[in-house]
């Protein structure tokens, strides 16, 4: 019989194609961490109230309305949640088309005030752009 790196049991437990475990095996011990970090998280949980969460969420609050971009990132991930994961050609045409909605909406803008100055005086008293056009 060929020697196994992995110990005769664990041929025993895994397919001699694939390698992969057999149906009912039975696993291992696990992450032997993950019962302290499980007692970490539960501390936690513990000492996270809703009245101190509440302070928390109002500093994020106060961060973003001060234009803080990561408050502002982290506020827009909890409330509508992450946003979809482009790839580099993807994203180049979302970023575009963003882009151009931007320069579409902006024009409009554009043309609603530049539409008032054009009709109303800009300074009190003297005529409009508009009409001196027209002479």
């Amino acid at each position: 019989m060929e020697p196994s790196t992995n110990g005769e049991t664990a041929v025993a437990e895994r397919d001699e194609k694939t390698g992969r475990f057999l149906l009912g095996n039975p696993g291992g011990n696990g992450s032997p961490h993950a019962a302290r970090a499980a007692a970490w998280r539960e501390e936690f949980r513990l000492a996270v109230t809703p009245a101190r969460m509440r302070t928390v969420i109002e500093k994020l609050l106060t961060a973003g309305e001060a234009g803080e971009p990561w408050a502002i990132h982290e506020l827009l991930e909890k409330c509508y949640g992450k946003g979809p994961i482009y790839g580099p050609e993807e994203g180049q045409r979302q970023v575009m088309a963003v882009a151009v909605q931007v320069q579409i909406d902006l024009g409009a803008v554009l043309a609603r005030a530049l539409a008032a100055v054009v009709h109303e005086p800009l300074v009190p008293g003297l005529p409009s752009p508009f009409d001196l056009a027209k002479e």
